[in-house]
């Protein structure tokens, strides 16, 4: 993928409806675990969702302060999502020392 890509790897989904999803990954570029969301498909032209220069949807992230707070309001997907899920609020609030 050319553009910017926030995420080493591919990032956990723990939202997902129609074509909008909330991400949870690590980014060493970003200095950590990052909380990003995006639309999935290349809109550009009809709404003007951002893109990469390859056509990619990009992910906006979620300021440090505000993503364990989104990650904690959003609506249950069931195990293991919800665990990962709350592993993850942990890490981001720095409970998993």
């Amino acid at each position: 993928m050319s553009g910017f890509y926030p995420f080493d790897v591919k990032p956990e989904t723990f939202y997902e409806k129609g074509d909008f999803e909330v991400v949870y990954g690590f980014s060493g570029s970003m200095g950590g675990w990052r909380v990003g969301m995006r639309w999935k498909s290349s809109m550009e032209g009809k709404n003007g969702y951002p893109v990469t220069r390859s056509g990619d949807p990009c992910y906006f992230l979620i300021s440090e302060e505000l993503a364990a707070g989104l990650l904690e309001t959003l609506p249950s997907l069931g195990e293991p999502k919800d665990g990962q899920r709350k592993e993850a609020i942990k890490k981001l609030k720095g409970e998993d020392k």
